[in-house]
């Protein structure tokens, strides 16, 4: 067979022999573009499978990040209303403690009000309030 370019027209074949000669060679194109089709298709879902198990690495890890983000954002939030409590008690501790040396607001009569578990929750929480809106008004980034 010559090496002539294959033809795009029937009346560009000179005999049937040559007509059976190109017909051969277009089968083993054919077989070779297959076989190269097969392989690409085949690294392809190769690819597939490896890009699919790498999105769900990076979800999985980006999942715990967010968790080490939350968790660390919890302890950070702990620690600050530990100072916020911390801070309250010791103000309405020494509170109490200076009323004892220079009289309770409304004299002594009114010192067992003043010690009364529910008063004294309210001062806590009001004292702890206080001391967060000031910690969060001089950390803008919380």
């Amino acid at each position: 067979m010559n090496n002539r370019k294959t033809p795009r027209r029937a009346a560009e074949v000179a005999s049937f022999g040559e007509l059976r000669g190109h017909y051969d060679t277009l089968v083993k194109q054919l077989d070779e573009t297959s076989a190269a089709l097969r392989l690409a298709r085949t690294s392809h879902r190769g690819d597939r499978r490896e890009l699919e198990e790498n999105i769900t690495k990076t979800a999985a890890a980006e999942e715990i990040a967010v968790t080490l983000t939350k968790k660390q954002q919890a302890a950070d939030s702990a620690k600050s209303a530990g100072l916020w409590s911390g801070m309250a008690a010791v103000a309405v501790t020494l509170l109490y403690e200076t009323w004892k040396v220079i009289g309770f607001p409304g004299g002594y009569r009114w010192m067992e009000w003043w010690n009364h578990e529910a008063v004294f929750g309210i001062l806590m929480w009001i004292s702890t309030y206080c001391f967060a809106t000031a910690y969060k008004l001089s950390h803008p980034d919380n």
